[in-house]
């Protein structure tokens, strides 16, 4: 054989291995979720007032490249009576960002997430800066950064 002929030859088995791998990772998937939550605070600010908000949070993963995701979550709580206080307090936000997941070939799948955008609390007492009035609303940036594992419940996903 030729010595061309061989390189060729573990060229086109080197690539053929290559494609045999890509074809073994799991494909992206879109996943979605719903969740009952509780959010713990504090009023006033500085002081432990504290209590529990309770909520909703859910959102959506959007495959983008390799192993990297769109993901878009949204979340509301509410609470009806802040301690020491003769007003509630309810919560919105919307946030977007990336997560990177952990391929591999089991059942679990770890991934790593960022996301940011705004807050909005409304329905409340919010104390404003010298010179403003105190409102019954406010925005205010919010960042999560934080991970998890997906677990397939069946070989079927």
């Amino acid at each position: 054989m030729h010595k061309l002929s061989r390189v060729f030859l573990v060229f086109a088995l080197l690539s053929s291995l290559s494609i045999a791998a890509l074809a073994q990772r799991p494909a992206p998937a879109v996943d979605g979720y719903a969740v009952f939550s509780e959010m713990r605070a504090n009023a006033p600010v500085g002081s432990c007032g504290c209590f529990w908000m309770s909520g909703a949070h859910g959102g959506f993963s959007l495959p983008m490249w390799r192993d990297f995701s769109v993901v878009i979550e949204a979340a509301g709580h509410h609470n009806s009576q802040i301690p020491n206080f003769n007003t509630g307090l309810s919560i919105f936000y919307d946030m977007g960002g990336l997560r990177m997941r952990v391929a591999n070939h089991t059942r679990f799948q770890p991934f790593a997430q960022g996301l940011f955008s705004g807050v909005h609390g409304f329905d409340s007492y919010f104390p404003a800066p010298v010179g403003r009035f105190p409102t019954s609303y406010d925005s205010s940036f919010a960042l999560t950064v934080g991970g998890g594992v997906d677990v397939n419940v069946s070989r079927h996903s």
